[in-house]
């Protein structure tokens, strides 16, 4: 089985600051290459959480999110808002506040 949500990395982009790494709380980043962050566990990314790509500042992350049932539960976007309109099912663990009517962690 393939994961279908973790973050995907434009190095062209990162300035390799950290702040990613700093920011997951999962462990979905290999800590020994800080402060490039290199995802070493894509399974422990949690499509409710969506923490890492707000806090780069110079957005070189968005995540992959290719399964149709992991999309109601993609709900933050990596401004916070709700990405999927109508169809949000995000459940008691969304961490995306007010933009989808779901509860902060």
């Amino acid at each position: 089985m393939s994961k279908n949500f973790y973050p995907i990395i434009d190095y062209d982009e990162c300035i390799e600051c950290g702040l990613c790494i700093e920011e997951c709380p999962h462990g979905v980043y290999d800590e020994t290459q800080s402060p490039k962050p290199v995802v070493l566990n894509p399974d422990l990314c949690k499509a409710s959480c969506a923490k890492c790509a707000p806090a780069c500042p110079v957005e070189a992350i968005t995540y992959s999110c290719d399964a149709e049932e992991e999309k109601k539960d993609c709900c933050c976007g990596d401004d916070g808002d709700c990405d999927c309109g109508d169809d949000c099912d995000c459940g008691d663990d969304c961490g995306c506040g007010d933009g989808c009517g779901c509860e902060s962690e």
